[in-house]
C-alpha cells in the first residue's frame, strides 16, 4: 500500500507546473580602469564614500543651490565642496 502511495504522490508532483528558479545575475564586469585626467569619475576602486549631517539652514542652502542649477542634492553637495576648495586655493 505504501509503495501505491508513493507512485501517486511522484505521479501528481510530476504533472504540476514547475517553476523556473531565479538565479542570481551573472553580469560579466569589465575590470577597473584607471580613468583619464579630468575626464568622469575616477574608477570604483578609487572612490571613497562619506556620509555628512547638515544643519537645517545649509541644507536648504544647498536644496536652492540644487534647483537653481537643476542638478540632485548630492551633486549641490559636490559643488559646494568643489567652489569651497578653488577659493581657499585661490584657483579660478
Amino acid at each position: 500500500m505504501a509503495d501505491d502511495d508513493d507512485d501517486d504522490q511522484a505521479a501528481a508532483a510530476a504533472e504540476r507546473p514547475t517553476r523556473e528558479r531565479r538565479q542570481g545575475r551573472a553580469a560579466v564586469k569589465e575590470p577597473a580602469r584607471a580613468s583619464e585626467a579630468g575626464r568622469g569619475r575616477p574608477a570604483k576602486d578609487e572612490r571613497v564614500q562619506r556620509s555628512i549631517r547638515l544643519t537645517m539652514p545649509l541644507d536648504a542652502k544647498l536644496r536652492e543651490l540644487a534647483e537653481t542649477r537643476g542638478i540632485d542634492i548630492n551633486a549641490a553637495v559636490s559643488v559646494a565642496i568643489a567652489e569651497d576648495w578653488r577659493r581657499s586655493c585661490g584657483v579660478t
